[in-house]
């Protein structure tokens, strides 16, 4: 399953680093709580980092750093659009990560003081938070005993160990942010709906 496959490439790098650096990394079992006005609503994201103290983790995760999905053809809209209005509502919340199964894409919403940016990601990406390097680069992946080796690219290993083999271009996730993209590198959240 490539969701699952790519899911654990970026759990590879993650863990490591959230554990130097006192944080914690949790796959999709931990569950995220955001407001919309008037009501709690518990988001499960593919990968959470948080880096502040826990609070009563029996119950939710409350200020993560930073959020990844896994895009694919049945969660795509409610990741792009509801989900990501959730989870840019975090006051803790400095990056929201979606990467395309499908198309060897990534987005990366990153807080600036006032307002979000949005980066396509073409090779490799500066995580916020914990400030570390995650290739998109399908030369070097995740093996079955967690070394490197080279593989063929398959669309699993799209985000791989944090190595630098190359350069190439990737596709926007959508062309909603494609246009945005091109208007302003900054990007004002829309209202609530």
């Amino acid at each position: 399953m490539p969701h699952n496959r790519i899911a654990t490439n970026i759990q590879a790098v993650l863990i490591p680093a959230a554990r130097g650096q006192d944080c914690w990394s949790y796959s999709s079992a931990m569950k995220v709580r955001v407001s919309r006005p008037g009501q709690l609503r518990y988001c499960y994201p593919d990968i959470v980092v948080v880096c502040e103290p826990h609070e009563n983790l029996s119950q939710a995760e409350t200020r993560p750093c930073l959020v990844v999905e896994i895009l694919s053809q049945s969660t795509r809209q409610v990741d792009m659009t509801y989900k990501a209005q959730d989870y840019l509502s975090l006051p803790s919340l400095q990056g929201y990560l979606l990467v395309d199964s499908e198309n060897r894409a990534a987005e990366l919403y990153r807080r600036l003081p006032h307002d979000w940016t949005v980066e396509a990601v073409q090779d490799e990406v500066t995580l916020p938070c914990l400030t570390i390097p995650l290739s998109l680069n399908p030369s070097t992946r995740v093996s079955r005993s967690s070394r490197p080796t080279k593989g063929k690219g398959h669309p699993a290993d799209w985000v791989a160990l944090p190595a630098f083999a190359g350069r190439q271009a990737y596709a926007f996730t959508s062309p909603w942010l494609r246009s945005m993209m091109l208007r302003s590198t900054v990007w004002r959240m829309p209202p609530f709906l």
